[in-house]
Parts: structure tokens; C-alpha cells; sequence
């Protein structure tokens, strides 16, 4: 039987192509031990299949949530945030703002910040 990081690890592995990146799998377990052990590495579960990952830090002042990497299936789509979002509101009840980097896809990229209000408000 696998163990839960060997799941996760293959999740990760599946959504993104990591070509340039040497160990990939050894980088990947790296990260997924160390978040899980901090408790800022999340995972949706849906029919007992792995449907989303989140990877995210906490700044000092607990206010916002940097989201390091996030995968997710097709089908899930960005459902997924909201339920990271209202999933981690419970630990962490200070949390006004979600700051986007997702470091695999887009190394580089220029963090984007989101009031969480506006993402979980009802339409």
C-alpha cells in the first residue's frame, strides 16, 4: 500500500511537466513531507481519489496565505480554492488575503493577491 506522500507525489508528478528539473520526484517528496509536517500543504479528497493539492505558507501576521502551488483535476476546476480557502479559515482565523504565486507553472511569475471575501462570496 502506498503512503499518503507517495499519492500526493504522484498527483503533483501528473499535472505538471517538470523536464528541467533534476530529481523532480526527490524535489517534490521534499516539499510534500515538510508542508505536511507544518501543516500548510492541503489535499482534496473526492470518492477517495486525490482531486486537488495546495502548497501555501502563512505570513507572520497570519493574515495571508501565499500560495506556493496549486493542482488540481479538470473536473474540480477552481472549486478546489474555495475549499482550501474555507477549509483553512478554521486554523487560521485571521486569514483576509490569499497571495498566488504557483512556482512550477509559472517560475517567475509575479505574485497576485486576493481578498478572500471576494473569492468565497456566493453568486
Amino acid at each position: 500500500m502506498l503512503k499518503v506522500e507517495d499519492e500526493i507525489v504522484k498527483f503533483i508528478k501528473g499535472k505538471v511537466n517538470y523536464k528541467d528539473i533534476p530529481n523532480v520526484e526527490e524535489v517534490i517528496r521534499d516539499y510534500v513531507v515538510k508542508h505536511l509536517a507544518y501543516g500548510t500543504l492541503d489535499v482534496l479528497i473526492i470518492d477517495g481519489k486525490i482531486k486537488a493539492v495546495v502548497r501555501y505558507n502563512i505570513t507572520p501576521s497570519g493574515k495571508t496565505a501565499e500560495i506556493l502551488d496549486l493542482f488540481v483535476d479538470k473536473e474540480v476546476g477552481l472549486k478546489a480554492i474555495r475549499y482550501f480557502i474555507l477549509n483553512n479559515w478554521r486554523r487560521w482565523p485571521d486569514l483576509k488575503y490569499i497571495k498566488f504565486f504557483r512556482l512550477f507553472k509559472y517560475p517567475g511569475r509575479v505574485a497576485r493577491v486576493y481578498r478572500i471575501d471576494r473569492l468565497v462570496k456566493e453568486k
